[in-house]
């Protein structure tokens, strides 16, 4: 019990003599002026030392190196830029022209100088399997799954814009068991059905001899009927109309007001009658070259 009682009273005697020296360290050290004075007088390198020099430039501002002139590009702005984007947005699809942060996209997708618009359509989504250095393409080792209406989403974009030709590129699916080529198959397949359905149906036309053409804008008559997809700009009719034209039709109306029983039938009477007109000069024409 006495062995207790000393043992008790040697660590409370431990535990005073501890705090006092604590106490006496603590009384006969550094003030916070003297930190505050020490601080003071510190460069800004010393501030921001580390104890790994390496780590240095995480904590400080990198320099912004600017490209040089010939390397900058108008912001992308027109009314075709406008409307590849909306209908990219609208269909959910991705390109790798805003992907990759192509600086010609403003260009390509206005047209340019020659108004030969282009655009590269990133299929099976904006994620890809590999992580390359160089590319600013997300990655994502398990992406969602293939958007099965892309295919035909894409066959409508194309068909919408009226592009001079059209680039397909991919993201890297290693993922999936074939690569995700069914997927890109599927949508060629589709793109060909879709731009090239036109163009068969007039040279289908002209095979039975149909001599007259017509092409129109649809109209919503009534909320109970169909809804418009499109509103089909000008330029758009007088392309087809130089189609048609050079596949031999007699007379092509085409437009977005052309009804076959109004416009239609106003201009192929006009159209008639100018060649009769132009056909009737002619012999005249000959004959006086003949009395001649």
């Amino acid at each position: 019990m006495a062995a207790k009682t000393a043992a008790a009273a040697s660590a409370a005697s431990t535990t005073t003599d501890a705090r006092k020296s604590f106490s006496e360290r603590l009384a006969s050290g550094p003030e916070l002026g003297d930190f505050i004075r020490r601080s003071s007088q510190f460069t800004p390198e010393e501030a921001l030392e580390l104890r790994t020099p390496a780590k240095l430039h995480q904590i400080t501002k990198r320099q912004h190196v600017k490209l040089p002139e010939w390397l900058k590009t108008e912001i992308p702005a027109g009314e075709n830029f406008k409307k590849i984007k909306q209908d990219l947005r609208g269909l959910k699809l991705h390109t790798v022209c805003e992907e990759a942060r192509c600086p010609n996209i403003g260009e390509c997708w206005g047209g340019g100088e020659e108004k030969t618009a282009t655009a590269t359509i990133m299929l099976m989504g904006d994620e890809c399997t590999r992580g390359c250095r160089f590319c600013s393409v997300k990655t994502n080792r398990k992406p969602g799954p293939l958007d099965p209406n892309e295919p035909e989403h894409t066959a409508e974009a194309i068909s919408r814009w009226g592009l001079d030709y059209v680039v397909l590129t991919s993201v890297d699916r290693d993922d999936l068991p074939d690569g995700g080529a069914s997927h890109f198959a599927s949508t060629v397949r589709l793109i060909k059905q879709n731009v090239g359905g036109g163009m068969q149906a007039l040279k289908d036309l002209r095979v039975i001899d149909v001599d007259v053409v017509t092409f129109g804008q649809y109209m919503r008559p009534t909320t109970k009927h169909m809804k418009v997809e499109e509103y089909v700009h000008p330029d758009k009719f007088q392309h087809w109309a130089t189609v048609a034209e050079g596949l031999g039709f007699k007379y092509v109306a085409s437009g977005p007001l052309v009804r076959s029983s109004y416009k239609a039938g106003e201009f192929y009477i006009k159209n008639m009658l100018k060649s009769k007109a132009a056909a009737a000069g002619a012999a005249a024409k000959d004959e006086i070259t003949l009395a001649a």
